[in-house]
Parts: C-alpha cells; structure tokens; sequence
C-alpha cells in the first residue's frame, strides 16, 4: 500500500513538473510572438517612415521645379513683352516714315510749276481803276506819319534794309524763294513734319551745346607708366599630357572618385530630356538628337588594380575625348544584367561596380554625354519576361540616380522575342521605374526584338499615351527585312523612335549597314552603334588607345555628318523676332 501511494506522489510530481513545463513553454512563445509582432510594426513603422520621407523629398523636388518652370515661363513672358514693345514701336516708326515719304511724294507731284502770268492789257477802264485805287507800297517803304514830312523826305533809300543786313545778316535777310503751300487736306501732316523736324534740330542744336560744355570742363587723363618687361606676369604653362582635362576643364586620375571642376573652369550640366511629339527635348525646349555608341562588358569587367571601371571598358578620358569632341557622340549605352549591379561580378564586389558607375556616369557627364542604361535578361529565350531580381535592379537604379540628369534607362532590353502578354507587364516595368523616379526618360520596344513597331505606342488602361517614353527598334543586317516603312512612318511622325542596336555584322560589306543609316536619317530617328571595345569594332582597339576607325566606324561617322530633322516651332506672332 506504501509502494502505490508513492508511486501515486511520484507520478503526481512529474504531472506537475510536466504541466510547469509546458506553461512555462507557452508563456515563451507567447513572448516570442509578441517580440516578432511588436519588430513587424517597427519594421511597418520605419518603413512608412522612409516612404514619407521619399514622399516629402519627392514632393519638394516637384515644388521645386514646378517653381522654377513658373519662374522661367515668368521671365519668358517678360521678355516676349519687351520685344512685342520694341517691333511695335519700330513698326509704328517705319509706318509714320513711310506715311511722311508718301506724302512728300505726294505734294512735290501736285505741286504745279509757276510760270510768271503776262502782264495784262492796258484798257481805259483798268487805267481808271488804278487812278482811284493804288497800289500799296511794302511795309519796310511806307512813310511813318510820326515823321515830319521834311525827315521823311530826306531819309535815304535802302537806309531800313541796312538795318536788317546788320541784325540778321545777309543771308538772312536776302529775299527767300517763294513756297509752294500745300493743299488743305496736306496741312495737317506737313505741320507735323515741320514740327518734328523743327524738334529734331532744336534736340541736336543742344546736344552740340553740352558736348562743347563737357569738353571745355574735361580735365586731360593722366598717362599711366608702362611697366617693364620683366614686371609683366608670366603666362601660365599648358597641362602635360600625363594629367588629360576633359572638355568641361575637369582634371582626372586613376582613383575612382568622381573627377572635380578646377578652379575657374565652367562646369557643365547636362540638362533632364523628355518628350514632346517625336522629339526628345531639354529643359529649354530645344531638340536633342541621342546618337551614340554601345560599350560592352560590364558583366565581365575586371580591372587592373590601378584601373578605374570606365578605363576598364575603355571609356577613359581620352576615350571620352575622342567620342564627344572628334566624333560627335552624345550617348553612351551601358548593356547589363541585374545579376552583376546585385551581387556584382566575378572580380567587383556589389559595392564597388556601382561606384566604379558613379564615377563613369560623371565622367560621361562632364564629356557632354547622357548614359543609357540598358537591362538585359539573365538569358535569351523565347517566351521570357522580367524575373524578380530585374525588377529590384530597376527600382536600386531608379532610386540611386533619379537626381542625375545624365542617366536614362532602357529596362529589359531583349534580343528575344517576348510573352504575348509584354505590353501589360511593360506597364508595371514602367511603374517600378517611375515610382521612385517620376521624371525619366526610359526606352522601350514592343517585344520582338526586332524593327517591326506593332502594337506601339503604349498606353495605359484609361487610353491614355505614356509620357517621356521613346520606343526602340534594332538594326542589323539579319533584321532589315522586318522593317514596315509605313508603320515606322507612323510611329515616328508622333513618338520618338531610338535603334537601340544599330550593327554591321556580315559578309556585305555594309551596305546593310548603309540602308539602315538612310533609314534612321529619313524617320530622324536617334541610335547606338555596337560597338566600342567588342566585335565589331568601331575602331581597332580603344582600350589599347588605337583609335583609327574601322570600316564600320567610318560608317558610323558619316552617319553622324548627315543633317538632322529640324524642330519646328508653330508660328505666334508674338514670338517672332525682328
């Protein structure tokens, strides 16, 4: 009986133990629990936090510019006020100079030569009638009755145009032609214009005064000691070859810092671009043609330990010199996979590709170049879309560079054909990009991978066309024959169109190549030329500096010689210049 009631305690005890237990377990997974509720709501909270501050930032930077638009459209108006001002007055200028000519013409046409009449007849009556009525003598010749009559006999003739000979002197006091009056409906304008003319000469008559005034008073200007030869400053020496300035007076290294202005050089911004028809335009709207090369390699790129990431791709200074200055390029475009900007490449950690593309990005801005970046597809396959970790490239690029002016995007720019379904999901890749950068300027194709223009231009669901969006084509030889002219036609009369691959890969000596230039030239549409540093080649080698163009690039640089559509203005009168 003892053996069963302890036996009954001990199974009582470890009961209790167990039920001690298993509370205690519960009462730390209810801790558990709240800890992860109360770091989700931190997390929701910072994270809400964060995106109000992007609002706000956001928000501010429309302020901003919408302020300075307003500024500007201000200032516009002012002075399109100004010149309205001045063409009127120098319209009514040249109206009343034209009136006065017409009427000088005028009354010297009417104006009838006087001839003297004959003296008429001498008749008994008109012999009679000057008996009783004489004739007057002129006022200066009449006799004074004041006078006795005994002065007025003896004063000598001629003795009162003495007197107004010796007041206004002889030429004025000759005889003055006789005037043709002009007729009554002349009065009025020939008073004006004797007025005027009289105001004009009374004007230069005291003009005269003070500048004699002014000449009399001007004491002489002293003369200053020419210094001597040796007290002259010396001219400054021209920068050796070993430190290249770039054209906007930027003076750059190896490090991979951005390159800075130096002291009183102009430094130059590139101004943001967006689309107004079938142009892409700058902050002024002036129109800006994009035509520039492609430079491959940043998947594989893998400097030396002194190199930089832009010398690396063979975009250095005097690479960048020579684009810019001796060829006319004002587009770099970057090709890459959201692979390399994530987790980097085989030799570049995450961190420092992205900052090696800080430093080309200013670089090619300085330059006076805008650099496309284009997203390709981790592989080429038919059927593919935007995975994932494309879509996080796009808004870790979007969010990095949306204060920079120079940097425009080409999101998922496949070679391949696409889904069916890619212009529904080319709205979401165009909402992941302008959610956090509202005013780009981004690139996109209809999914073919090919010049066809089908189911272009994009629209949102409303119908309404997508703002600051050109649409893309390539070019090469294989591709010539999936150009619809009348399509393109279409297209290009109303959008901007960018050949995003423009290349001359095969055995025809290029006038593929050729075909397309006048293509691109007829629809004025902009392009990138493949390639820079890879097959094939616009020269023979720019990461080794041979520069010497190839077949290929001589094409490219008549194509950069042609002339360009103009951007014309509708007319306003009251924004013509005179």
């Amino acid at each position: 009986m003892s053996i069963s009631s302890t036996f009954l305690e001990r199974w009582r005890a470890e009961r209790e133990e167990l039920r001690r237990r298993e509370h205690l377990a519960a009462q730390q997974m209810d801790r558990i629990r709240r800890e992860r509720e109360q770091e989700r709501q931190r997390s929701a909270r910072e994270e809400a936090l964060q995106a109000q501050v992007r609002d706000e930032l956001l928000a501010r930077k429309q302020r901003e510019q919408e302020q300075k638009s307003r500024t500007e459209e201000q200032q516009r108006a002012v002075q399109m006020q100004s010149l309205q001002a001045r063409r009127d007055e120098q319209r009514q200028h040249a109206a009343r100079a034209r009136r006065h000519e017409a009427l000088r013409a005028a009354a010297a046409q009417k104006a009838p030569e006087r001839t003297p009449r004959p003296p008429l007849p001498r008749t008994p009556e008109r012999e009679e009638k000057t008996k009783l009525f004489p004739k007057a003598a002129p006022h200066n010749e009449r006799p004074n009755p004041q006078l006795p009559t005994r002065q007025r006999q003896e004063k000598p003739p001629g003795r009162d145009k003495q007197k107004i000979e010796l007041r206004q002197g002889p030429a004025l006091s000759a005889p003055r032609p006789k005037q043709v009056e002009p007729s009554p409906k002349e009065n009025g304008a020939v008073m004006r214009r004797r007025a005027e003319e009289s105001a004009r000469l009374r004007k230069s008559t005291a003009r005269a005064r003070e500048l004699q005034r002014r000449s009399e008073f001007r004491l002489p200007r002293p003369e200053l000691p020419v210094p001597a030869a040796a007290a002259l400053p010396s001219r400054p020496s021209l920068p050796r070859a070993s430190a290249p300035i770039t054209r906007a007076g930027l003076q750059t290294g190896t490090t991979s810092a951005a390159p800075r202005a130096a002291p009183g050089a102009e430094e130059t911004t590139l101004s943001w671009l967006s689309t107004q028809g079938s142009f892409v335009v700058d902050e002024n709207g002036a129109a800006v043609y994009l035509r520039g090369v492609t430079v491959d390699g940043i998947d594989k790129a893998s400097p030396a330990p002194q190199q930089t990431l832009a010398q690396g791709l063979a975009l250095d200074d005097s690479s960048l010199s020579i684009l810019s200055d001796g060829w006319g390029v004002n587009l770099i475009r970057l090709p890459f996979t959201a692979n390399s900007i994530l987790s980097g490449t085989a030799t570049l950690g995450a961190n420092d590709l992205l900052n090696g593309l800080d430093d080309l990005i200013a670089q090619s801005e300085a330059a006076g170049c805008y650099v496309l970046l284009a997203l390709e597809p981790a592989r080429e396959a038919a059927g593919i879309l935007p995975a994932d970790d494309d879509y996080v490239c796009m808004q870790r690029l979007a969010i990095r560079y949306r204060d920079e002016p120079a940097v425009l995007y080409e999101p998922f720019a496949s070679k391949s054909v696409l889904a069916t379904n890619w212009p529904g999901i080319a709205l979401a890749v165009i909402a992941t990009i302008r959610r956090e950068h509202t005013g780009s300027l981004l690139f996109l194709g209809n999914g073919t991978g090919t010049a066809d223009v089908r189911r272009l231009p994009l629209a949102y669901g409303t119908g309404d066309p997508i703002n600051n969006l050109a649409y893309t084509i390539r070019l090469t030889p294989q591709l010539l024959n999936t150009v619809d002219r009348a399509s393109l036609k279409a297209l290009s009369q109303g959008y901007p169109v960018f050949v995003s691959q423009w290349s001359d890969s095969g055995p025809d000596f290029g006038r593929s190549s050729a075909l397309a230039a006048d293509l691109m030239e007829r629809f004025a549409a902009g392009w990138a030329a493949a390639n820079w540093n890879a097959d094939p080649r616009l020269v023979v080698n720019a990461l080794a500096h041979q520069y010497s163009a190839t077949r290929w690039g001589s094409q490219v640089q008549r194509t950069l010689a042609q002339p360009v559509k103009p951007l014309l203005m509708p007319f306003d009168e009251k924004r013509e210049a005179f």
